[in-house]
């Protein structure tokens, strides 16, 4: 059902790009698409009464009030007719969307669903993030092959994240690429950043919220949890490398040791 909106329906081009409508619809066209596909998605929520018991105050069209000859007494009827039209649509549109906007928030949690994504992806919590982190981190830096395994995180990532009120552990699993045949030595998979990015955090959500976060969305949403891991294993190696020691002390001059300091 999530591929309802942005797949299932699909508007009729001739081989040329026209519409298959008639020539007064065709600015309308999109509107009238989008109305049509927020009725359908509210029909498969069950909410279908509340959109027509909303309230809607639809504009009319009857020839009095579009032909209102004291106001527009020398306008051609098409465009009289174009810019009442466009009225209706707007506020069948408006309505529509309305209450699907408000249905998503309210019924669906696409707030809580939007909190959740910040959280797992953004590290929006950097205690949580550290512990998730750095466990995969030290097992990195004390060579142990299961840095990696997927139960293993799976089990990681839902006992840190799952403290978080907007997270169900349940919904939340880890997957790892597989790793290339020089990433396969783990010494020297500590040496670089490169290699978190086999790292894959999933994170299920109902189809009326995939619908707005849709797999090309989540797609940016892991790019940039990638990223953010890695800059975390930049700091956690410079934090934890021993900057000055006796031997630097005799071999090393005093600026360059200002700048492993400054690192």
């Amino acid at each position: 059902r999530a591929s309802l909106w942005p797949s299932r329906f699909q508007i009729r081009k001739t081989k040329d790009g026209v519409l298959h409508a008639p020539r007064f619809l065709q600015a309308a066209a999109s509107k009238i698409f989008t109305t049509g596909k927020s009725v359908v998605v509210l029909k498969h929520l069950n909410q279908f009464d509340l959109l027509r018991t909303a309230g809607n105050i639809e504009p009319s069209l009857d020839f009095d009030t579009v032909c209102n000859s004291s106001e527009f007494r020398l306008a051609p009827f098409p465009e009289l007719f174009d810019a009442a039209f466009d009225n209706w649509v707007q506020s069948k549109h408006r309505h529509a969307s309305v209450v699907l906007r408000k249905t998503l928030f309210d019924s669906c949690g696409l707030h809580t669903a939007l909190n959740a994504l910040s959280n797992i992806y953004f590290l929006e919590d950097g205690v949580t993030a550290s512990v998730f982190t750095n466990s995969i981190f030290d097992k990195l830096d004390t060579l142990n092959s299961s840095w990696n395994d997927r139960f293993t995180l799976t089990e990681l990532a839902q006992s840190a994240f799952g403290s978080i009120s907007s997270i169900s552990p349940d919904h939340l699993r880890t997957s790892t690429l597989t790793l290339s045949r020089k990433q396969r030595d783990i010494s020297k998979c500590r040496r670089t950043v490169k290699v978190l990015a086999v790292l894959e955090l999933q994170y299920h959500l109902s189809w009326p919220i995939q619908i707005i976060l849709t797999p090309a969305t989540l797609s940016s949403y892991k790019r940039i949890f990638t990223f953010l891991v890695q800059i975390r294993r930049s700091s956690h190696i410079l934090s934890r490398q021993k900057l000055i020691d006796d031997t630097l002390n005799y071999t090393t001059g005093t600026d360059e040791r200002a700048l492993d300091y400054s690192l």
